[in-house]
This record gives C-alpha cells, structure tokens and sequence, in this order.
C-alpha cells in the first residue's frame, strides 16, 4: 500500500466533522503585531484593532472611517481601513482604502498585499502580481506574500516563476500546509508541461514507451507495463536505465528468470559503460537488486556472493541499503542486516522506507527469516521516479540526459546530493531555475518531468506525516491520485472535503476537470454551476460552461455563457473565439465575425480565428478574404507550437 493508498483509506476512515480553515488572509492580519500600521495617538485606535480581532470587520471599518475624519492624511489609518474591509469581504472599498494608502505612503506593506489579494479575488492576476511585487519588494520576509504572489504568476501561466515564490514561502515559513500544497500542485502543472513534450516525440522515440510503463506500473498495471517497456528495450537496447525498470516490474510481477536476464543485461551495459566514463557508473543498486531476485529464485549461494562483494559503507542512496537489507534479511544473515540498517538509519535518518525495516526487524530479526517469503513491501521500494532514481544513483559525475539538466558540474553535484538524501525542497530549489524554459528534447523533458512529479510526491509526504488531517494533504493526495490515472479515488477524497466543509471553488474545479476529463458532461455541468454561484467572475468557468452546453448541441445557453465570459474577461480569446463559433452555428454570422476579429487581436498568431473567418467568408461568397483568411491559417498553423499552456489546461478541450 503506497502512502496515496494510505492517505485514501485515512480519509474513508474520517468523522466529517466541521471544521474552519483561516485564509492567508485572515491569517496574516489577524497575526498580533504583523500588519497594524503603527498610528499616532494609538489609544484612539485601540477600538478599531480590538474590533477587528473579535471578527467585527464591519464595526472597525465604522471605527476607522470616523478617526479618519479628524486625520485624513494618515497612511496608517487608510491602511487598516483597507486592511479590515478586505477581511470583510468588501474587496473594491478594500482596494479604494489601499489605494489612498498608497498615494500617502508607498514603503506601507499591507496597502501592497491586501490590493493584491483583492485584484486576486477579482481574477485581475496582473494587477495583482504587480501589487504583490511591490509588498515582497517592501517586506521580502513575509511568507504569506509569497504565497499569494505565487498564485498570481501562476494564474498568468508563469508557472516557474510561480513555483520559485512558493518555495522562498516555504523557506520563510517551512510550517505551512498550504505552502506544501502550492508547491506539490506547480510540480505536477509544471510535469505535465514536460510529459505532453514527451508524447509529441517521434514514434521511434523509447521515452513515449517509458513513460507509458511508468504510468501503467504505478498504477499496478504491471502487465501493461512490461509491454510499454518492452518496445522502448527494442527501440534503446543500449539504455541500461530501461533495462533496471523493466527488471523491477518482472520482479514486482513474479517473473523473476526474465528480471534476472533485464538486471544481467543492465549490469553489462553499465560495465560497458564504465570503459568510457570517468568516473565509472556506479552499479551497487543493480547487484542488490540482482541478489534480491537471486534470493527469490532459491539461489541463496550466488545472492551472498554478491552481497558479500558489496560494501555498505560506500552506498550513497537510500535504495542500496534497502536493496541490501532485504536481501540479507531473507538469507538469515542477522548481523549484516542490522549493521547495514544502522548505517543507512545514520545516514537517512527520516527515510520513511528504512524506518519501516527497522519496525520489521524489531518485530521478526533475520535470523528466523531465512526461506521466509517477502511482502512487497519487503521487495519494492517506492515506485515513483524509478528511472530517475537509477540515473541519479549511478551516475556521480556529468554525463548521461540527467545531467544535461546543469549547466555546471556543481549544480548537478549539488543537486545529486538533495534527492539521494530525499530532500525535497532543497531539490525543488536547485531545479527551480530550469522551469522558466522546459527542455523541448524528449529525453531531459522526461527526466525533468519525472523528477518533478517526484517532488509532488515528497511535498505529500511531508504533509501525510507533520500535517496528515490538514485540508492541503487531502487535496495533494487528489491531485497525485489524479496524475496517476486514479481519478475515482480522488473523487472521493474531494467529495468527503465537500461534504465536511462546504463547497469552495477549488474543490469544484477540480471535480469539473475529473468529470469532464472523463466526458461525464452532466456532472461537470452541475459542479461548474456551483463554482459559477460562488465566484461568478471567473470567464475560464463561464468558457467551460459554454463549451459543455455546446457539446449538448443546447446553442441558447451556450451562447449565454460565452457573452458572460467575454462581459467578466473581455481580453480572453477562449471566450470571444467559443462565442463567435456558438453565434455561427445560430446563423448570426455577422456577431460571429465581430467575435472572431476581437480574438485574432486578442492573439494575433493564433491560426484558429483565422480558419473561423475563412469559413464564415466561403459561407457569404467572398472567396478573396476566405482566400486570405486560409492562407493566413496557413501560415501560422506552420509555425503554431502544439504544447499546452496551464490557462488552456483549466478549460474544457476542444473536439
């Protein structure tokens, strides 16, 4: 059982008690001493701040609006005005109140932050990540700016940039649930980013294939797996990372001749390896492995012949020791396997998998194990980044697509050492400076999508263990469920939340996007108008909901829900392009071709407004413009780049 599993039954188990979650808002203006502008004559104000500590926003905005009478120049005085009406949930007088807090003093912290948070709410995510600039720029100390400055930059589909801010929170403020979530949420965005360049490869590429056995693996599809990995041997047979994964998923699947052969094969490949590689791979993981699957076989001389070649001392990875343990474990050899688990529990003092050895061993020492038949959990590590793991491990030094990541032997070396350690956030910060430009070559995109899917995984264990009731390890544990294709146990997990706690707009998106992902049109259409009722100014739900009524051939709501979209984000093409089709197909060319122009200036190199217009054109008999509209598709359909980008990833897909 993997900790999602875990994390999914944990939550099965869960009284749906009620429970109250404090905004980062709230949070950081309700903290004593954090945010109250200092204001003369403090004792007049002493109401107004008690006022709003209680949870009485609209009394201290009344008490703060009559001291700014007698002082209508105080900064301090707008500021908390500002401060308590955005707590209120009163964003435009919160934004008025920043506002001239701002013309008064522009080195205030919290006028910055709380426009920001307003211009969020709004969804004017320019705005905002302009105002959160400047409140980290006054104070770059404040946790909570970060945060939200992330969610901006990401909502503008900077996710890099996004996912750099939330680890300098996490830094500031490694106590956090949500910081973990946010990072946990922009690693697996950001994956998906890289695996879609992963799959647009060529058809002889092998990562396609690796990609699709990891995913099928993962999912304990083992079958499926082998076969995926099997076509990517046939097309890289020179590659001893496939041959390691193909082993593994022989041995987790009982076919343990064939896992003996993949490891042989890798182990030769390495050797081969060694003479032109400086310094050589290293190879102590695969003759563990190796003996692990000798072990099984009954082969118990050949296995301690391996182990006793090896040297534990010398491991630099978690999955050596664990490798090594086992497989003494399951020889009877009591004093190798508790020397070597102390040295790993020494140098791994909070791997999760070496503590679970140290339980076992309490419980069953090795040398009544001997002949014994192993769980899986004593004959698998965890699954998640298999190849990336292997690669890392074996290679110590430059050379080979993981470190072609770097650009200097260092940063590799530094980074080498974070994730072998299984530091999350130190890795997460020696990568960050290589998300703003994702490899467009196949190989690192795998690679650096594989390692920041890892990442996610981590930033859930770390909350599954310090934090495993919070709302944020609920919602990371849906989301890795969902990224590896168990969307019905993520479901659950969302439905308890909404069940617990009421609905919220993040619960509902995620829920619509599983549905609809899944063509589940119905269900999508009845949590998309509920988001709808809670935030009616998103255009991206009201774009999605004309998309679904489109689908249903329901034209009328259709084009009611397009018209609100272009009316709440008039500079969005997804909007104005779904209603000048929706407008089309209603027989109203001429509104279908104002909507289609506004859209090729929204995105001039855009090609789809363009063949909009070339058929609206054809339709009416001007073949000169359709001529010139199709030539202008043409064109820029050439030179159009098929990835997706994370605005498009929230919208329902298009036919």
């Amino acid at each position: 059982m993997t900790a999602l599993d875990r994390a999914f039954e944990r939550m099965r188990a869960r009284a749906r008690a009620p429970r109250v979650v404090v905004s980062l808002l709230f949070g950081l203006l309700l903290a004593p001493d954090r945010v109250w502008s200092q204001v003369g004559g403090r004792d007049s104000s002493t109401q107004a701040e008690a006022a709003a500590r209680a949870g009485k926003f609209d009394l201290a905005a009344i008490e703060y609006r009559r001291l700014l009478e007698s002082q209508p120049q105080s900064a301090e005085l707008w500021s908390n005005l500002a401060a308590v009406e955005a707590m209120g949930e009163h964003c435009e007088r919160a934004l008025r109140a920043a506002g001239r807090a701002r013309s008064l003093n522009p080195r205030l912290f919290t006028p910055w932050y709380v426009a920001g948070s307003c211009e969020l709410q709004f969804h004017h995510d320019e705005r905002a990540l302009a105002d959160l600039d400047r409140a980290v720029a006054t104070n770059s100390r404040d946790a909570n700016a970060w945060y939200l400055r992330a969610q901006a930059a990401a909502n503008l589909d900077r996710l890099g940039e996004a996912f750099r801010a939330v680890l300098r929170g996490l830094t500031l403020d490694p106590a956090r649930p949500d910081g973990y979530y946010q990072a946990g949420k922009f690693a697996l965005d950001l994956a998906a980013r890289c695996y879609d360049r992963v799959v647009a490869a060529p058809a002889t590429s092998p990562y396609r294939h690796q990609l699709e056995g990891d995913r099928n693996t993962a999912q304990g599809l083992l079958d499926a797996g082998i076969e995926e990995y099997r076509k990517a041997v046939e097309l890289a047979p020179q590659d001893p990372a496939v041959h390691f994964v193909l082993g593994d998923a022989y041995l987790q699947n009982g076919k343990l001749p064939e896992a003996d052969a993949e490891l042989r094969e890798c182990l030769k490949l390495a050797g081969a390896g060694a003479a032109i590689a400086t310094p050589a791979p290293r190879t102590a993981w695969i003759k563990a492995r190796l003996a692990l699957v000798l072990t099984r076989q009954n082969r118990p001389e050949a296995a301690r012949r391996i182990l006793a070649a090896l040297r534990p001392e010398q491991f630099q990875a978690p999955e050596e020791f664990e490798d090594f343990v086992a497989c003494a474990y399951l020889l009877g050899q009591g004093s190798a396997t508790g020397a070597a688990l102390n040295l790993a529990l020494e140098r791994f003092p909070g791997d999760a998998e070496l503590g679970q050895w140290k339980t076992r061993l309490a419980q069953a020492p090795a040398a009544s194990a001997s002949g014994a038949s192993p769980s899986r959990a004593t004959s698998s590590p965890i699954r998640i980044a298999l190849r990336l793991r292997f690669l890392a491990i074996s290679t110590p030094e430059t050379g080979g697509v993981l470190t072609k990541l770097f650009s200097q032997p260092g940063e590799y070396r530094e980074f080498r050492a974070a994730f072998l350690r299984n530091d999350a956030l130190a890795s997460a910060t020696t990568v960050s400076s290589k998300l703003d430009r994702l490899p467009a070559e196949p190989a690192q995109a795998d690679m650096l999508g594989s390692l920041l899917q890892w990442l996610s995984y981590r930033f859930y264990e770390r909350l599954a263990t310090a934090y495993p009731e919070s709302e944020a390890a609920e919602k990371l544990a849906a989301e890795n469920l969902s990224a590896a294709g168990e969307q019905d146990k993520a479901l659950e997990i969302y439905q308890a939340m909404l069940d617990r706690k009421g609905p919220s707009p993040e619960l509902l998106r995620a829920m619509a996007e599983i549905y609809w992902t899944g063509h589940k049109w119905d269900d999508a259409l009845k949590v998309l108008e509920s988001l709808n009722k809670l935030d009616p100014r998103d255009p991206a739900t009201l774009v999605n909901l004309g998309r679904i009524y489109a689908y249903k051939q329901d034209l009328e709501n259709a084009r009611r829900y397009f018209e609100r979209a272009t009316e709440a984000g008039p500079a969005m093409f997804e909007a104005h392009l779904g209603l000048g089709e929706t407008l089309r197909q209603l027989g109203n060319e001429e509104g279908a071709l104002r909507e289609f122009k506004i859209a090729s200036r929204i995105e001039p190199r855009n090609p789809r407004p363009h063949y909009a217009l070339s058929q609206v054109y054809r339709k009416r008999d001007n073949k000169d413009l359709a001529a010139q509209e199709m030539a202008a598709f043409e064109r820029l359909q050439a030179q159009a780049s098929l990835e997706k980008t994370r605005a498009n990833r929230l919208l329902v897909p298009l036919d």
